[in-house]
């Protein structure tokens, strides 16, 4: 007798895939109030003058990367947004080049070099007389050549450019361009902020000057020429409390040592409001983030009972051993389901879930 697939038990439960993995479309769960808090957030930050920055905290598993992806897949239709993908704070290259890392690899992971070219065709010529570098003019202006070599070349420079000045630079410019396509503003997502807690505190204070020295170019670009001329840039940072804190100690310091120097300023343009903490899931969260995932990798709808092949009790179970951390949430549940795959359960009650979760050394 052959022996069953791993899709052939599944299909036992009325799944035809894993549905604990990762997966950015599923829909937010447990987090209405911090969501609408995010969007009244972006909603504030567009109405007003300037840049803006909107800081999302959460410990390890609370969903911030996740809360990004949902952002920008909420956002991206949007006609009057240009919505990057979620990017580290940091990569290999050395932090004192910050500015040409981060920002060369949201133009070419985070927006992507096709639709920049894209927003460069589209934009009116307006956005050429704004740009005072005539280096970085011809770059964009390249990038919307017809001729491939000569767009080649521009996408080459862009991503070879290790000065941070030019980044900057070309990062103003495209704000440029994106307000003479039609874009109100840009939302940059921005991920793993906590590892500035490797850095040592010249290094943070390096990284948080340039985003200071962004967030603070808007205001002159306002008062130098039309309104809407650029599009306004809102920052988003997600990271850990930990590495927030390890800001606000530098900060602290930093203010004792030297009245106002290095972190403070750029410390100082965020507001408390602009702060919003992931918290753990609630029993209702907990059920719905099972429920939701159990229902995208259904062979059939199952009415009247989501949570198959688990029991109601399973929610109260793994949500106190899980501490209403969502990833802890879906990995438990990922163990369970794969032990209960293993023995062939009908369903999976509390008592075998604790087993499993025993066996597999998840509890003592």
């Amino acid at each position: 007798m052959t022996e069953a697939t791993f899709e052939d038990k599944l299909a036992r439960y009325k799944l035809k895939s894993d549905p604990f993995g990762p997966d950015y479309k599923v829909r937010m769960a447990g987090r209405a109030t911090e969501w609408a808090g995010i969007q009244r957030r972006v909603e504030q930050a567009l109405s007003r003058r300037g840049n803006d920055i909107i800081v999302i905290l959460g410990d390890y598993g609370m969903g911030k990367t996740y809360t990004l992806w949902q952002m920008h897949e909420h956002y991206k239709g949007g006609d009057d947004l240009c919505v990057a993908k979620p990017i580290p704070l940091l990569s290999s290259e050395s932090t004192s080049r910050f500015a040409a890392d981060l920002i060369g690899r949201t133009l070419r992971l985070g927006i992507g070099y096709d639709q920049v070219i894209e927003l460069v065709r589209q934009a009116e010529d307006s956005w050429q007389e704004c740009v005072g570098n005539p280096a970085v003019l011809d770059l964009f202006r390249n990038l919307a050549s017809e001729d491939s070599t000569t767009r080649d070349g521009a996408i080459d420079s862009l991503s070879k450019n290790r000065d941070n000045m030019v980044a900057q630079e070309a990062l103003f410019a495209f704000q440029f361009v994106l307000a003479a396509a039609g874009r109100r503003a840009l939302l940059w997502l921005v991920d793993e902020f906590e590892y500035i807690m490797i850095l040592t505190s010249t290094k943070v204070s390096q990284l948080v000057n340039t985003l200071r020295d962004v967030y603070d170019h808007q205001p002159e670009v306002e008062l130098r020429y039309a309104a809407g001329s650029s599009a306004k840039i809102i920052l988003i940072l997600s990271g850990s409390p930990a590495g927030w804190e390890r800001l606000q100690e530098l900060t602290r310091d930093t203010a004792r040592k030297t009245g106002g120097a290095g972190v403070v300023p750029f410390a100082q343009r965020i507001s408390r409001t602009s702060i919003i903490t992931l918290a753990p899931l609630n029993r209702e969260g907990c059920r719905d983030l099972i429920a939701w995932r159990l229902a995208k990798s259904r062979t059939e709808e199952v009415a009247g009972e989501p949570l198959i092949p688990y029991d109601e009790d399973f929610v109260d179970f793994v949500l106190k051993v899980a501490q209403g951390v969502p990833r802890r949430i879906l990995d438990y549940a990922t163990v369970v389901l794969l032990g209960a795959l293993g023995e062939e359960l009908p369903r999976i009650t509390v008592d075998a879930a604790r087993s499993i979760l025993k066996q597999e050394g998840f509890l003592d």
